[in-house]
């Protein structure tokens, strides 16, 4: 799961998922990572840290951190930013409610 750093830091989240069933890896951006919705901005920036969190069926038991290097600069190319597609602008939103298990979150059951 790519997901904010911030998300492994709630006190509920631990009790409710990690605390049984913590991720086998957790793998830290080391650089920001800026992520715009429905477009990409080579000039984009952000004060948001990233992190991949891998659960391994065989890995269970042990969590280990690794960091990715920086690499934006060597993986990017100059057409990535020109043939990105962009996002129509909506003025009407449609919001489309998701359905709770009968616990009440997402990690009940």
């Amino acid at each position: 799961m790519l997901t904010r750093t911030v998300f492994i830091e709630s006190v509920g989240r631990y009790e409710r998922l990690f605390k049984s069933t913590p991720p086998s890896r957790v793998v830290q951006f080391t650089e920001r990572v800026p992520m715009v919705k429905g477009r990409i901005d080579k000039k984009a920036s952000t004060a948001t840290g990233y992190a991949w969190l891998v659960w391994e069926k065989d890995k269970l038991d042990n969590c280990e951190m690794f960091w990715i290097p920086p690499c934006r600069k060597t993986l990017e190319r100059e057409g990535d930013y020109q043939q990105a597609p962009r996002t129509p602008n909506r003025s009407s939103k449609t919001v489309i409610p998701m359905r709770r298990s009968e616990g009440g979150d997402l990690f009940s059951g």
